[in-house]
This record gives C-alpha cells, sequence and structure tokens, in this order.
C-alpha cells in the first residue's frame, strides 16, 4: 500500500529510482522529548557450510523510527533518532490530516539520516499494520515532481505526435516529391533512330535505344521513364542536370 509522505530535505536525500527499505519501529514514549528508544536486536546473520563454502545470510534491515512531531523541537528528536541508531525517521502531525512544511535550514547540517512527514492517518495506519514485529517492511521513495509532470506531458505530447509526424512526413513530401498525378502530365516521348535531340538518358548514362519512352521535362531535358519517374517521386521534382523545378 502506498502512502503520501512530505520531504524534509534532512540528512541524506532519498534516491527515487529505489528508496530506501527498512523496518518500522513506533517510539516507545508517545512524544519522546528527552530520549528514544534503541532499535531492537536482532540476532546476527548466520552462516553455514554448503558444499565447502561458506554461505552468509542476507545483512538485517535497517531500522526506521516512526516518531510524534507535536510539542518539543522535532529536529532534536531526529537527531536523538540518529545517535540511537535508527537509519530514518517518519515525523506524523497530531490531530491534522494536512502536512506541514517547515523550515529545516538552522539544523539541515546536523542531521544525516533521511526523514520524511507524513499525516496523523498514514501514521495510524503504519503503526496497525507495518511495523517490524508484524513481519513488515516499509520502503521510502520520493517521486520528484520534475518526473511526474514529465511522464504527463509525454503520455500528451505521444499520441498527438503519432497523428501529427505522419501528416507532417507527408506534407513534407508533397513540398519535395512530385506526386503520380502531376507525373503523368509530363509528355512522353517515342525515341527514333538519329533523333538529333535525345541521345543519353543522364541518369543510367545508357543510350536511347528505338522505340524507348522518354520523359520530357518542362525544360526539355528527357530522360528514361523508368529512371526520371522514380527520380521525381523518390528523390526530388527537380531536373537531375539542370535542377530546376519540375512542378514550379
Amino acid at each position: 500500500m502506498d502512502f503520501e509522505d512530505l520531504p524534509l530535505h534532512l540528512g541524506k536525500r532519498i534516491q527515487p529510482w529505489n528508496g530506501l527499505t527498512g523496518l518500522l519501529v513506533v517510539a516507545w514514549r508517545e512524544n519522546p522529548c528527552e530520549s528514544i528508544n534503541s532499535p531492537p536486536q536482532l540476532p546476527p546473520p548466520q552462516r553455514e557450510i554448503v558444499a565447502g563454502r561458506i554461505a552468509f545470510y542476507p545483512e538485517p534491515l535497517p531500522f526506521i523510527i516512526l516518531i510524534n512531531g507535536s510539542d518539543c523541537n522535532f529536529y532534536k528528536k531526529v537527531l536523538s533518532a540518529e545517535e540511537a541508531g535508527y537509519q530514518a525517521a517518519i515525523i506524523h502531525n497530531v490531530d491534522s490530516k494536512d502536512f506541514i512544511r517547515l523550515d529545516s535550514k538552522d539544523v539541515r547540517k546536523q542531521i544525516n539520516i533521511p526523514t520524511l512527514f507524513v499525516t496523523e492517518e498514514t501514521a495510524i495506519s503504519l503503526k496497525e499494520a507495518y511495523t517490524y514485529d508484524k513481519g513488515a517492511q516499509v520502503i521510502l521513495s520520493i517521486y520528484s515532481l520534475f518526473f511526474t509532470y514529465l511522464i504527463i506531458v509525454m503520455l500528451i505530447i505521444m499520441p498527438v505526435c503519432v497523428i501529427v509526424f505522419p501528416f507532417m512526413a507527408l506534407l513534407l513530401m508533397s513540398n519535395w516529391l512530385l506526386n503520380r498525378l502531376m507525373l503523368k502530365r509530363l509528355p512522353v516521348h517515342t525515341h527514333k533512330e538519329g533523333d538529333p535531340v535525345y541521345d543519353m538518358c543522364a541518369i543510367c548514362l545508357e543510350d536511347y535505344e528505338e522505340g524507348e519512352k522518354l520523359r520530357v521535362l518542362p525544360c526539355c531535358h528527357a530522360y528514361h521513364t523508368r529512371c526520371v519517374d522514380h527520380w521525381l517521386t523518390t528523390m526530388k521534382k527537380m531536373c537531375p542536370v539542370c535542377r530546376k523545378c519540375v512542378e514550379c
């Protein structure tokens, strides 16, 4: 289950892509202004010999403490939690469902453990079902608003791009290439042996033969229909020799 939180920018920042997994402990005192209970003592990681090698069980997860944020300075509570051996702290407000934005500039350098702020409603849910003695684990993670907005923008832009890009490609092709309708309007000349006007195709560099079809462009240059049709419809709608636009 996900719970909303507010980072207080104290101590180490929690990386959005992996977070911090740990075991949740509730402070013994309802409002621990003087001291905070130490993390529970877990048995050290076991090891055994398997196939002639020493195999270690995973290291225990770090402990995270849940603290009431009312009355005395909550910064002092976080410092006490760090001194007691906790790896992160969660502060919750009292008699409110709203987040409280607090200035942490004065003590930011003194606190090294990540600290988050949650509502009282979230704290009650955490106490009821997500403490370490209930076999639960918690993951502290911070989702950057920048990445959230970026994903939203991408979800909006991608469908537009799928529709617009093909249309833009077709529009660009229509500006650079000659369509089949315009191609058919260009005159075709049947070459005859001894014709002094047309002797060689400048695209394939082959001499014209009796009966071959030549496409004559507005600039009066002629080419094999098979050569120039491909050129005009896939390359550019310009004469390969003089570079004049065919449709202009």
